[in-house]
């Protein structure tokens, strides 16, 4: 076994923040920190093994002021109720650096920890390199936080030492990172230089400020850069370093001469809030960049919502549908959708069933907007509060198309609702425009009742379009409450389509004869649903339960 140790130099001792390497043979398994190993490194690399991979559960919060350095398969996961943390508060590298090094295909796993670096200094959170020699290295991200601050970017696949092909999935997640004044620091930096990559990113909340979400750089030697971006939050937000910069930037070397690199990207179910330019794609040189851009909401951008541009003799071949681009602002440009072409680069774009309104210099600037096209309000739940969801009256609802170029993503909304829901309650399903899909509330109760018939025991029935990942609290109301009650709300459990709730008759002395009583079921995000029932009056005879009436979706 070898033992190398980077330190100060004119040192003879070393501390926690010194980087550590132990090269040792892998043996597999399971390891805990800090039962079985004090640090993160050592537990590392006694399980680290691309032939039978271990992992490490870290028992404790830390944080754990170190560098770890994984070169072979492992698993690293944050133990039962602990909420590691990983960190470099000073020094020049990563608290997390991925290297593969083996003839094999390596997988790396990230779950449930915490990557932080505090200190001033040119690194990143989570550096990734795939140095084999032709293997594959594959690294899944998922529930984990990175939080950058004067950095250049918390997750960073750039290294010209990147020898064979890479795959990243990141779901899940928070990365936030608040960026250097110089520089063009990055959430996420794609620029794998000469070889493939292919990286999703799903259900994840990405917050910058001075830096930028996803950067996407094409290579060289005509290699493919695949991504998937789908039901993120892209937020910009203000501090020192200055506001948020661009959403998603996908560009090229812009290197004469070299082999460029094509990229290929779908852009889905997302929301862009506050960004300088939310969605960049910027040809140069030879490069050819295609993308799907579909069911997207940005709101806010204070440059464009959207930049479609070729140089030299790049190649743009894009499709936009289904996407609502409101609120830009002139800070630099302040078009929805801007498209220019120059020195031999051509953008091929079709765009339509988009919803752009209220940006200040222009919905479009060299764009010919598709038959389809809205220049309303959309009509927002609550934007004060950042509720972009669509209010009932909304014209983006039952107004996209359902097939757009690309696809729908994962076929689910930001709040992962299914795709293609029937929101206006008319009897048929048509996607809406944006990043949420507003489901229906349909609401079951008994046509009749007779006053004194008292408890009817789980005879209201609330039926949603949709199985959700959490409950949905529906709130009842119903119109006389001196005929009929029903409790404030009613719980949809996850994994679920309906719930049951009681109805209580109320018997009074009153001759009033029959009375129509409507209750309403409504819940945020969603179309809500109401029933009648006919309660008859005992005092003049006559009543009993009726048949079951189903009512449709209302606004």
């Amino acid at each position: 076994m070898s033992l190398t140790v980077s330190g100060p130099e004119d040192s003879d001792t070393i501390d926690k923040t010194d980087y550590i390497s132990v090269a040792a043979p892998a043996v597999g398994g399971t390891v805990i920190v800090p039962d079985d190993h004090t640090t993160v490194q050592a537990a590392v690399t006694a399980v680290e093994n691309d032939a039978d991979p271990g992992e490490v559960i870290i028992n404790s919060d830390g944080p754990f002021d170190e560098t770890v350095l994984i070169q072979q398969s492992v698993t690293i996961k944050a133990g039962d109720e602990c909420s590691p943390v990983i960190e470099r508060t000073s020094g020049w590298q990563a608290p997390i650096r991925i290297s593969a090094t083996q003839d094999s295909d390596t997988v790396v796993v990230l779950q449930g920890i915490t990557v932080r670096t505090d200190a001033s200094g040119d690194f990143d959170g989570i550096t990734i390199s795939n140095n084999s020699s032709s293997n594959t290295l594959e690294v899944i991200i998922d529930n984990v936080t990175v939080d950058a601050k004067e950095s250049q970017s918390a997750v960073s696949v750039a290294s010209a030492s990147i020898n064979a092909d890479i795959s990243l999935t990141i779901t899940n997640s928070f990365i936030q990172i608040e960026g250097e004044a110089a520089g063009s620091p990055e959430c996420v930096r794609l620029d794998p230089y000469g070889y493939s990559i292919t990286a999703v990113f799903r259900n994840n909340t990405f917050r910058f400020s001075g830096a930028g979400g996803i950067s996407i750089e094409g290579g060289r030697d005509d290699k493919l850069i695949t991504t998937t971006m789908d039901a993120n939050l892209f937020e910009g937000f203000s501090s020192a370093s200055g506001e948020g910069r661009r959403g998603i930037d996908i560009s090229g070397t812009g290197t004469p001469g070299s082999l460029a690199s094509p990229t290929n990207t779908t852009i889905t179910n997302n929301l862009f809030l506050r960004t300088g330019l939310a969605i960049e794609v910027n040809g140069q040189q030879q490069h050819t960049h295609t993308a799907s851009i579909n069911n997207n909401t940005i709101v806010d951008s204070s440059w464009d919502g959207m930049d479609l541009v070729a140089f030299g003799d790049s190649t743009l071949i894009v499709s936009v549908y289904n996407n609502i681009i409101t609120g830009t602002s002139n800070g630099w440009g302040g078009y929805g959708i801007y498209r220019y072409e120059a020195s031999n680069g051509v953008v091929n774009l079709t765009n339509d069933y988009n919803l752009l309104f209220d940006n200040e210099s222009g919905n479009y600037s060299g764009v010919t907007a598709g038959p389809h096209v809205l220049a309303v309000d959309p009509q927002f739940m609550d934007p004060g509060t950042d509720n972009y969801r669509l209010q009932a009256s909304s014209p983006a609802i039952d107004s996209g198309v359902n097939s757009p170029p690309g696809g729908l993503g994962a076929e689910r909304d930001l709040d992962g609702s299914a795709r293609v829901q029937d929101g206006d309650g008319n009897g048929t399903t048509l996607c809406d425009r944006g990043a949420y899909e507003k489901g229906s509330i349909v609401l079951t109760i008994p046509l009749t009742a007779t006053e004194g018939d008292g408890i009817l025991e789980n005879e209201g029935t609330v039926t949603i379009s949709d199985t959700l990942d959490s409950a949905l609290v529906v709130s009842l109301v119903c119109s006389d409450t001196s005929e009929v009650t029903v409790p404030a709300t009613v719980t949809v459990p996850a994994g679920h389509t309906e719930a049951s709730f009681d109805l209580t008759i109320v018997d009074d002395s009153e001759i009033d004869g029959t009375q129509t009583v409507t209750v309403t079921g409504s819940a945020a995000g969603w179309a809500s649903g109401s029933s009648t029932i006919e309660v008859e009056d005992d005092e003049l005879g006559g009543g009993g339960n009726g048949g079951c009436f189903i009512a449709t979706a209302g606004s």
